[in-house]
């Protein structure tokens, strides 16, 4: 970011961090890219922090990309079991109204 660049690669920078600091982290992120227009490419194994605040998710698995869309096309009950292979249930979150999946 001090070399002013236009996109970010980021792998697992949620990883060692408290829920607290993991969602202070993605606000930041969103906002530089909302503010900025910064291209952001990030690693989370988080499918419900992922859903919160990307514009497109793309899933690998064995090594090959398994899944890409929008949100709305991954959280899906069907996506998610390809992905994940756990049957997942959809619920709504009560703030931002974006799908999340539980077990």
């Amino acid at each position: 970011m001090a070399q002013n660049t236009k996109y970010l690669l980021l792998d697992e920078p949620l990883a060692a961090l408290d829920v607290k600091y993991q969602i202070e982290v993605v606000e930041l992120i969103r906002k530089l890219v909302d503010t900025q227009g910064l291209g952001v490419m990030m690693i989370v194994h988080d499918i419900n922090l992922a859903s919160q605040y990307a514009d497109r998710i793309i899933a690998i698995k064995g090594g090959r990309i398994c899944h890409s869309g929008d949100v709305a096309s991954t959280m899906q009950p069907n996506v998610l079991k390809d992905i994940f292979d756990v049957n997942m249930t959809l619920m709504t979150h009560p703030k931002s109204g974006q799908q999340g999946a539980v077990e």
